[in-house]
């Protein structure tokens, strides 16, 4: 667990994590409580594409996958899925925290009648399905092609589809920030839970998928190359 740790939030990645959490806070003014689901959700989301990017393709670094590789299967999926819980959990304390940066910073007011403690609860509860469903994308086509490169930008460019108007083609349950009761008198913004579910469930197939990628043969990025290592089960 340590060296699982160690590999995951290793000092530069909480360095621009928190960077990146406080720049959010800083460059999205809101007036309401019910305003923030919307200034941190699709944010942290793309945060989380690039911080889990790597949670296997680290073992390329210095050359560790053909070492790496020879583990056995089951070992390799473990470690995998470690990494990815203790990414997902290190973003959602980051969420818990820098929501109440924004009431701190721009003092906003509550008009609705929903308490802030229900408004919290839901913007934690859809930036955590955000955020494991676009971490867990990322890494998959990561590891499917063996390019963080690649991985980090389809996972943005899916970011960008469903963060922008062209998302309202999609049904309903489909648009992952979808947001309801925009248009209410009371001012109440909610996540679509059907579609945070949809992408759970979403990102659970790909966490499936990730046992099968894990057995291909990794590819050579030096001029040695990688010996053939078969899978142990």
């Amino acid at each position: 667990m340590r060296y699982e740790l160690k590999i995951t939030l290793p000092i530069y990645k909480i360095l621009y994590s928190l960077a990146f959490m406080v720049i959010i806070v800083l460059v999205s003014p809101i007036n309401s409580f019910s305003g923030i689901i919307t200034a941190v959700e699709p944010n942290v989301a793309l945060l989380a594409s690039v911080f889990m990017a790597d949670n296997y393709y680290k073992e390329y670094v210095g050359e560790r996958v053909a070492v790496f590789y020879r583990y056995p299967i089951r070992k390799k999926y473990i470690s995998m899925l470690v990494r990815t819980l203790l990414s997902w959990l290190y973003l959602l304390i980051l969420v818990a925290v820098f929501y109440w940066g924004f009431v701190w910073w721009y003092q906003p007011s509550n008009f609705s009648q929903i308490p802030i403690w229900k408004m919290y609860a839901d913007t934690l509860a859809a930036c955590a399905a955000s955020m494991f469903f676009a971490g867990v994308f990322s890494f998959t086509v990561t590891n499917a092609i063996q390019k963080i490169g690649i991985g980090i930008g389809v996972t943005f460019f899916l970011w960008l589809f469903l963060t922008s108007t062209m998302a309202n083609v999609l049904p309903q349950p489909v648009q992952l920030f979808r947001i309801i009761g925009s248009t209410s008198q009371l001012g109440v913004l909610e996540p679509d839970y059907r579609s945070r579910v949809f992408y759970i469930l979403m990102g659970a197939v790909l966490l499936v998928l990730n046992w099968l990628i894990l057995q291909i043969q990794p590819g050579s990025n030096t001029k040695k190359g990688w010996m053939r290592y078969g899978n142990k089960h």
